[in-house]
């Protein structure tokens, strides 16, 4: 079975969506600043700055995800020392893996 995307967010601006305009998602406290350039990735001119009090919020209830199996790339650059515990990235799912006795 062939994959598909479901979310394709390119985090250059305050608000972003999937290329269809879908899944709209607001960022707040949040600076767009220039961004890595061309990485592995692909090229980032751009990119979003959340400081330690940015956040931003989608409801993605809607997804058809197969929750025997998907994946979630998330590319970001730290530009300093990470000194404490931070959250890049939450998701609140259902129990979708299977624990093995």
């Amino acid at each position: 079975m062939a994959a598909s995307t479901l979310l394709d967010y390119t985090l250059d601006d305050t608000t972003v969506s999937n290329p269809d305009g879908s899944f709209e998602l607001t960022f707040a406290d949040a600076t767009v600043v220039p961004g890595p350039g061309v990485t592995v990735a692909g090229d980032f001119p751009d990119a979003l700055d959340l400081g330690a009090l940015g956040r931003g919020a989608v409801d993605v209830s809607a997804l058809a995800i197969d929750r025997r199996q998907f994946t979630l790339r998330i590319v970001f650059q730290a530009n300093g020392p990470v000194t404490a515990r931070t959250t890049r990235a939450a998701a609140r799912l259902p129990r979708c893996g299977r624990r093995d006795p």
